[in-house]
């Protein structure tokens, strides 16, 4: 990297630093206009910005934000008012400014033309509040990229990349992985108890603080959502109070793209088919200002965010209708569906309500991309409606892509993890049942032979078996991977728990006495203990 490519690297994070604050401190500023704490430091984010631009010769850049400036520095001598025109000015330059970073950094031009905004904001400064700034001249992101690199990891400024991130996550995770081995090893001495159950406990601690690295909070989405909303029901006509709520909640940063995508695609559902205009709205004995909710809330180990709109509603049938015209279901089967089947429809791709097609709407791209995605992310959606009252999608997600369901089993004073996807059944088995082909125990299962695999420390199958020799029976796993069967062998089936996979066990590791070949990493259930992941691959 050059001394140019350094400087203009500099500049984006810090550009995207400013924006971040920018926003959060109107944010603020909206619900309590009289905070001057939050309008300084709006203030000081545009001044910074400012300056940067100027420094950097990005000319649009700097002379939007100067005027920002002004008007900002109005409303801090009581010249102007926060009131919805202010707010929406500033709201709208905030579009434009990150509109501004974005171009010059995926195409090294200030393409956005800022002329009809500039004017604008400078109606607003002498007082004009009856100006309206034209729909079609505000071309506010189009791309939800971010504008970084880097993520800002606190509020103190310092940044971190996400390989630096990764790297630090592989080496706490291939200390749970040394950590277990000791478990598993470690002597009756108490010292070496002392030693291990110290070594356990930091290594929580740690992991639980890089945990924190590498999530964002719910109000990072609720940054980024807001000004979607203001843009959407500003070119729709609609009035809309956007409300979020579960704000303190976390999310891995591995599902927030994805989760962004979800949330924005329902939201621009919500507005474009949902909410109805004012003078409708009032026909039907509502408010004019229509409302959409998000609401995040924890769920176990997995995260619900529910979508909620007080709007017309979806027409059951009519979507059952659309289907049925579109040929995504046989008209003579819709007689036979339930109203939830019918409704559930509405995520086949094409499917579409909306009466006009327009720049948000109709062009059959939706919700069927939302349940695409959730089902990527191995996540639920669930819908519901009333006609006149609204509607409602509930998305469950995992915490975390690293999050798997698991069968738990217990050999040899170890507690082992196989996928519950990979699980075709679990019987009951003596050694009596088992017959010896080509030097190999394999269990005769439906017909089919197959191999016994004892997963542990010691991979002696006689030594196992021996342990059974009293008519007693043993657990086995039928395994099913890679189009092959084989069957794990367990001394106790403990349950079916969610655990969060930590670590990839074979790179770089070399732990003795363990038979890391069939060891594919380390993970955590939720109540902390650790459990190795078993692979159960074969010679």
């Amino acid at each position: 990297m050059d001394e140019v490519e350094k400087y203009q690297q500099e500049f984006f994070d810090e550009s995207f630093k400013y924006i971040k604050k920018l926003n959060n401190s109107l944010l603020v500023i909206e619900k309590e206009s009289d905070n001057k704490k939050s309008l300084n430091k709006a203030f000081r984010s545009v001044h910074s910005l400012k300056g940067m631009a100027a420094m950097m010769g990005y000319e649009k850049l700097a002379e939007l934000t100067h005027k920002m400036e002004s008007l900002l520095y109005d409303i801090r001598q009581g010249k102007l008012p926060l009131h919805k025109p202010v707010l929406d000015c500033l709201f709208t330059g905030l579009e434009y400014i990150e509109q501004l970073v974005f171009d010059i950094r995926t195409e090294n031009n200030e393409k956005q033309n800022i002329k009809k905004y500039m004017h604008y904001v400078q109606q607003i400064i002498q007082g004009d509040f009856s100006v309206s700034f034209p729909d079609k001249d505000l071309e506010p992101a189009k791309k939800e990229a971010p504008l970084r690199k880097t993520e800002n990891i606190n509020s103190s400024g310092l940044q971190v990349t996400k390989d630096k991130l990764d790297k630090l996550m592989n080496k706490v995770q291939e200390q749970f992985l040394y950590q277990a081995y000791l478990q598993v090893v470690g002597t009756g001495h108490d010292i070496y108890q002392d030693l291990i159950q110290n070594l356990s406990e930091a290594t929580d601690q740690l992991y639980e603080q890089l945990l924190q690295v590498r999530t964002l909070s719910a109000q990072e989405l609720y940054s980024r959502l807001l000004p979607l909303v203001r843009s959407l029901s500003r070119k729709k006509n609609k009035k809309i109070k956007f409300r979020f709520e579960g704000a303190n909640i976390r999310v891995d940063r591995e599902i927030t793209g994805e989760l962004t995508t979800i949330l924005i695609h329902l939201i621009r559902n919500a507005v474009a088919h949902g909410i109805e205009k004012p003078e409708i709205r009032k026909q039907r004995g509502k408010d004019s200002e229509g409302e959409i909710s998000v609401q995040a809330a924890q769920d176990g180990d997995k995260i619900n965010f529910r979508v909620q709109d007080d709007g017309s509603g979806l027409r059951i049938e009519e979507i059952a209708r659309q289907a049925a015209q579109r040929g995504l279901v046989e008209p003579e089967k819709i007689k036979e569906l339930t109203e939830q089947q019918k409704l559930d429809l509405i995520f086949e791709p094409g499917l579409s309500t909306a009466s006009e097609v327009t720049e948000i709407s109709g062009r059959g791209v939706g919700l069927d991309v939302v349940k695409n995605t959730v089902d990527k992310l191995q996540g639920e959606i669930n819908l519901t409606t009333r006609v006149g009252a609204g509607t409602t999608f509930s998305v469950l997600l995992p915490c975390s892509r690293s999050y798997i369901r698991a069968y738990l089993f217990e050999l040899n004073n170890r507690v082992f993890a196989l996928p519950e996807t990979e699980v075709r059944e679990t019987i009951k088995a003596g050694p009596e049942d088992l017959e010896e082909i080509c030097g190999r125990q394999v269990i005769v299962h439906q017909n089919t032979a197959v191999p016994l695999v004892v997963p542990g420390v010691c991979q002696d199958e006689k030594k196992f078996l021996d342990k059974f020799n009293d008519g007693s029976r043993f657990s086995l796993l039928i395994i099913s991977r890679d189009s092959s069967l084989w069957a794990a062998a367990a001394e106790k089936i403990l349950a079916q728990k969610n655990i969060i996979k930590i670590s990839s066990g074979k790179q770089n590791i070399k732990l003795p006495e363990l038979p890391i070949e069939y060891i594919g990493g380390v993970g955590l259930t939720a109540d902390g203990d650790t459990v190795l992941l078993y692979t159960g691959q074969q010679d």
